[in-house]
C-alpha cells in the first residue's frame, strides 16, 4: 500500500519555464532554497488522501545523447534494491536503527513490487511521451493482475 504526498512540486526555474507554469501557482520553497514550490489549484489534479496498492516503482534517468524516446525496464530485485536505497533521503546517517530498518523495507518493496528503469529524454517535449510509455506499461500491468484474479 501507498499514502500520497502532498499535491504540489518543487521546481528549478528552466522547469518552471519549460513546463509553463503559471506564477500565480509559484512561491519559494524556503528563504535558502533554489526551488519554487507550485501547488495545484485548478482542480485537475485532485489529492487522494487514503492508501491505494503500490503497482509499481519508477526509478528515473535521463537518456543519454539526443535521445528523444522514453524507455521502461525491469530490474532485477537486487538492482532495484540498490536502485531504491539510491533515491532514499536519510535525515540522520548516523542513526544506524533508521538505517537498517529502511533498508529492511525497501528490501520488502524491492521484492514484493515492480521496479523499473524510466530513461526520460532530456527535453520538455519529451513528456508526453513519457507519460504515454507509463500509462502503457501499468495498462499492461493491469491486464495481467485482471487475468490472474479472474481465473
Amino acid at each position: 500500500m501507498a499514502l500520497a504526498g502532498y499535491p504540489g512540486l518543487r521546481l528549478w526555474e528552466d522547469s518552471i519555464q519549460g513546463l509553463g507554469a503559471a506564477s500565480r501557482h509559484l512561491k519559494r520553497a524556503a528563504s535558502h532554497a533554489t526551488k519554487s514550490r507550485w501547488r495545484n489549484r485548478t482542480g485537475a489534479l485532485s489529492f487522494c488522501p487514503t492508501g491505494g496498492p503500490l503497482a509499481r516503482v519508477y526509478l528515473l534517468s535521463r537518456a543519454r545523447g539526443q535521445s528523444t524516446r522514453a524507455m521502461i525496464r525491469d530490474l532485477a530485485p537486487g538492482r532495484a534494491l540498490i536502485g531504491l536505497l539510491e533515491a532514499a533521503y536519510r535525515l540522520d546517517i548516523t542513526d544506524h536503527g533508521m538505517l537498517r530498518r529502511q533498508f529492511h523495507f525497501l528490501s520488502r518493496i524491492a521484492e514484493r513490487v515492480p521496479i523499473k528503469q524510466l530513461v526520460v529524454p532530456n527535453s520538455f517535449s519529451a513528456l508526453a511521451e513519457v507519460r504515454q510509455s507509463v500509462l502503457r506499461d501499468l495498462a499492461d500491468h493491469r491486464g495481467v493482475v485482471s487475468k490472474t484474479i479472474g481465473t
